[in-house]
C-alpha cells in the first residue's frame, strides 16, 4: 500500500513539472543562454542592450525590439574638402621679385612737339615680345634730356594713357652723360601687357613752372624723326633696378 502511494506521488510530481514547462513555453520565458546571467538572454556581438536576435557572449533581457542600442553602424563621412599644404597651390611670382629681370620688354617712342617749346611731350608704348604677361609695376622708364633753365621747378603731366593715367607717375632726377643732365623716370602702380601686345599710347608732358622754353635739339632721348611709334633705344627701361632695354647716355 505504501509503495503504491509513493508511485502515485511521483507521477503527480512529474505531471506538475511537465505542465509547468508547457506553461513556460506558452508565455515566451526562455531559459538562461550560454554565458548569460539571471535568466537573461545573450546579446549578439557588439551589443550591450536590447536585441531581437539572441546570440552568444552578452547579457540583457530578451526583447522583440528591432534595434540594438549597442550595435549601431552609423558612419561619419570624411569631408570632401581638402586643405592644400604649402605646395598645393601654384603662385605666379613676378620675375623681378625673384631677382631676375623681366625679359622681352622694349620701349616704343614718338616725339609729339617741335624741338623748341615750353614743354617736352614724349609719348611711349611698352611692348612685350615675351611669352608671359608683363606686370608694369615691375617696370620703370627713363627719358634723358638737358634742363637748361636753372633751378626752376619741373612739373609732370599725364595727358592720356590707355592703361589710365592713374596707374603711373613721374619724377625728375639729376643725371650726367652725353646730352643729358636730367632724366624723367616713369613708374607704374598698375597695368599689365599681354604677350605679343603693347600698353597702348602713354602721352606725357612736362614743363618748367614758369613755362620757360626747352631746347630739345641736344637732348639724348629726343628724336624729331620719330613721328610714329617705333622702338627707340635712347629711352631706357628697367626691371628691379636692372637695365633691360636701351642704352644710357
Amino acid at each position: 500500500m505504501t509503495m503504491m502511494m509513493m508511485k502515485a506521488r511521483t507521477i503527480s510530481t512529474l505531471a506538475t513539472l511537465a505542465l509547468a514547462g508547457l506553461c513556460a513555453c506558452v508565455h515566451g520565458i526562455e531559459p538562461e543562454g550560454p554565458g548569460g546571467e539571471g535568466g537573461s538572454a545573450a546579446v549578439g556581438p557588439g551589443g550591450g542592450g536590447d536585441a531581437s536576435t539572441v546570440g552568444a557572449g552578452g547579457s540583457g533581457p530578451a526583447t522583440t525590439s528591432a534595434a540594438a542600442t549597442g550595435g549601431s553602424s552609423s558612419v561619419t563621412a570624411a569631408s570632401s574638402t581638402a586643405t592644400s599644404g604649402t605646395g598645393g597651390s601654384a603662385t605666379v611670382a613676378s620675375s623681378s621679385a625673384s631677382g631676375s629681370p623681366v625679359m622681352g620688354v622694349s620701349i616704343e617712342y614718338k616725339a609729339d612737339n617741335t624741338p623748341s617749346n615750353n614743354s617736352i611731350n614724349p609719348h611711349f608704348r611698352v611692348a612685350n615680345s615675351g611669352s608671359s604677361a608683363v606686370d608694369l609695376t615691375n617696370i620703370t622708364i627713363r627719358y634723358w634730356y638737358t634742363k637748361e633753365t636753372g633751378s626752376m621747378t619741373q612739373v609732370f603731366h599725364c595727358d592720356w594713357a590707355k592703361i589710365d593715367c592713374g596707374n603711373l607717375g613721374g619724377a625728375f632726377t639729376v643725371a650726367s652723360g652725353m646730352n643729358a643732365d636730367h632724366y624723367l623716370e616713369i613708374t607704374f602702380t598698375g597695368g599689365s601687357v599681354a604677350p605679343g601686345e603693347d600698353s597702348g599710347p602713354i602721352q606725357l608732358r612736362f614743363n618748367m613752372s614758369d613755362y620757360a622754353a626747352f631746347d630739345e635739339t641736344n637732348d639724348y632721348s629726343y628724336d624729331s624723326s620719330k613721328t610714329a611709334f617705333a622702338p627707340w633705344d635712347k629711352v631706357t627701361a628697367y626691371s628691379g633696378g636692372q637695365l633691360i632695354w636701351g642704352t644710357e647716355p
